[in-house]
């Protein structure tokens, strides 16, 4: 079970005047089960302007290898052969397109490749992991060759 913590503001309205009666902030712990292999990933506000010219194929293929990224293993997503032929298969784009598409995520600063098989999505627009991390990994990122 997951859960995380939120902040909502419970209103209490009068009914035969409409005038607010009392209003706070309170904190709830929302719980839920993950039971269909549902996946979380972190928009990052500050990094969305990376995202301005990309093309639907583009943005496609970045909303689906952030569906993909791992935990446990910063920020990295499988983009071998085999997965390549998956994803394009899965999103309807040839395996060319899909590797110009990559090239031009590169270019544009939102993914880097550790080897041929590895690569990173930028940290600063996509992150799933523990939010305290980002700046570290952001900056592992920029370092990245």
């Amino acid at each position: 079970m997951s859960s995380f913590a939120t902040k909502t503001t419970r209103t209490t309205v009068s009914e035969e005047t409409g005038e607010i009666i009392d209003s706070k902030t309170v904190e709830e712990l929302i719980c839920f089960k993950n039971s269909e292999g549902i996946k979380y990933v972190a928009i990052i506000e500050k990094g969305l302007h990376l995202i301005n010219d990309l093309t639907a194929n583009e943005i496609k293929v970045l909303i689906h290898l952030s569906m993909h990224l791992s935990f446990e293993n910063d920020n990295f997503v499988d983009i071998s052969q085999f997965k390549r032929k998956k994803i394009s298969k899965i999103l309807g784009i040839s395996d060319g397109s899909l590797r110009n598409i990559l090239s031009s995520l590169r270019k544009k600063g939102l993914l880097k490749t550790n080897c041929a098989s590895q690569s990173q999505i930028n940290p600063g627009v996509l992150y799933r992991g523990k939010v305290n991390s980002i700046p570290a990994k952001l900056n592992d990122y920029n370092s990245m060759v």
